[in-house]
């Protein structure tokens, strides 16, 4: 690993399939923090000579924030936070975020058959 970039979208104690618990994400950082610096998003563009890391959050969510900023403190962790204009401009949801309350209210393999019954067999799962 030279220069890595842990992106997340959601860290969230729910037990949802696909979705960090804030246990699994502190273990991450724990790793990584073994070999590597973290750095923010300035000095990562810099490519630096050691090995490094960068945490993102896509989205804008506030689990990003609440659940994720006191284990970023704990180990000096900056990261960088996107914000998605058009959930705050137009007061809607992502359809990334559609797609985990589906799959969290269906189950994974409902949403599948749900899911491949509305596509053309390309795009099936």
């Amino acid at each position: 690993m030279r220069n890595a970039m842990l992106m997340y979208h959601f860290v969230r104690d729910s037990g949802e399939p696909g979705v960090f618990s804030a246990r699994q994400f502190e273990d991450q950082l724990e790793f990584m923090a073994r070999d590597a610096r973290p750095v923010g998003l300035a000095e990562a563009a810099e490519t630096p000579a050691e090995p490094t890391f960068t945490v993102t959050f896509d989205d804008g969510l506030k689990d990003g924030y609440s659940v994720c900023s006191p284990i970023l403190d704990r180990f000096q962790v900056k990261a960088a936070f996107f914000v998605s204009a058009a959930v705050l401009a137009e007061n809607r949801i992502l359809h990334t975020q559609k797609r985990q309350m589906l799959l969290r209210l269906l189950g994974p393999v409902r949403f599948a058959e749900e899911f491949n019954r509305q596509v053309e067999p390309m795009f099936r799962i």
